[in-house]
Parts: structure tokens; C-alpha cells; sequence
């Protein structure tokens, strides 16, 4: 998925996969697995206009995903936003995702739980590099690891935001 230009959609932009995968492997041959996707260099504007909860690109469940040079602008809710599932006990098949050289700006425009950059639940061998996030809404998170987010390497972000931070939930490792 590159070099599109999205803007001014009710929901979000780009979405990979589904919230009912999580379980299943990439050798699954009735429920395939998103695998060895490519988003980059892609504008997004204005997303989330009608419904809120939607991010600018979604990744529920996959395998092998870059996202990279992507420019975000304007979104309701996350910028980017990977994973799904709450159960810290749960093995997932999300792997190998690398976000990174993204510019988010003005995130969560209408939403709190969310951040530029949001993740959610196990993942392996992850990687959240030289992403650059500016003027957030409604949260003060830039980063936000939510609950079980697990084996992401993070480096060289920069969060130029009123109120800064980089959040993790409690039951989240690194």
C-alpha cells in the first residue's frame, strides 16, 4: 500500500487484518494471516470524521508489516495503532512489525486512550523507530503501550508535544 493520498474519510484510512485472528498462524490456510504488507509513503489527513474511534492505519492482527514514511495528520483517534487484545496470557501471532520514519501530527484529536503511536497486547520482535509526533488532543501520550504490549524495541522517536510523554500500562513489558 503506497503512495496514496487519503483525506476527509469518516473512519480510517488504512485497516490490516481483523480483531479475530490472533490465534491462528501463518500457515493457516482457511484464516490466512496478514503477512509481508508494505505501508509506506502515504498521506492521511482529516480521518475519523464521523467515527472517532477509528485510527489513521490499523494493524489488528499480522506478520511482517512495514510501515514507514507515512505523514498522518489530523486524526480523531492513534495515529498508527498495532495489535489487539487485552489478555496478557494470550500467545498472538503478531511479529515483526516495524513502524518507523512516520510523522504524526495533531492525534487524538477527539479521543483519550489513545496516542500518536498506539499498541496493544503480545508481539515479537517489533520495532518502533525514528517516528516523529507533534501537538496531540486529548492525551498526553505520544507513545502509548497499552496493556500487554510486549517486545518492542523502541528508539530515536522524538515527541515534540505540549505535554509530553511515552506511557505504558502497567501490565506492559519492553
Amino acid at each position: 500500500i503506497s503512495q496514496n493520498s487519503f483525506s476527509d474519510c469518516a473512519a480510517g484510512a488504512i485497516s490490516i487484518g481483523n480483531h479475530r485472528q490472533g490465534t491462528i498462524t501463518v500457515d493457516d490456510e482457511k484464516n490466512p494471516l496478514c503477512n509481508k504488507i508494505s505501508i509506506d509513503n502515504n498521506s492521511v489527513y482529516r480521518m475519523g470524521q464521523s467515527y472517532y474511534s477509528t485510527v489513521g492505519i490499523q494493524v489488528f492482527y499480522g506478520s511482517e508489516i512495514d510501515i514507514a514514511h507515512n505523514d498522518i495528520i489530523n486524526v480523531a483517534n492513534s495515529g498508527i495503532s498495532v495489535g489487539w487484545g487485552w489478555n496478557t496470557e494470550l500467545v498472538t501471532t503478531t511479529e515483526k512489525i516495524r513502524i518507523r520514519n512516520n510523522k504524526i501530527l495533531f492525534h487524538s484529536m477527539m479521543a483519550r486512550d489513545s496516542g500518536g503511536i498506539y499498541t496493544l497486547g503480545i508481539q515479537h520482535q517489533c520495532v518502533l523507530e525514528e517516528n516523529y509526533i507533534k501537538d496531540n488532543g486529548y492525551t498526553q501520550k505520544g507513545i502509548y503501550h497499552d496493556q500487554g504490549t510486549a517486545n518492542y524495541t523502541d528508539s530515536r522517536n522524538v515527541l515534540d508535544l505540549k505535554f509530553a510523554s511515552y506511557w505504558t500500562n502497567d501490565y506492559s513489558t519492553k
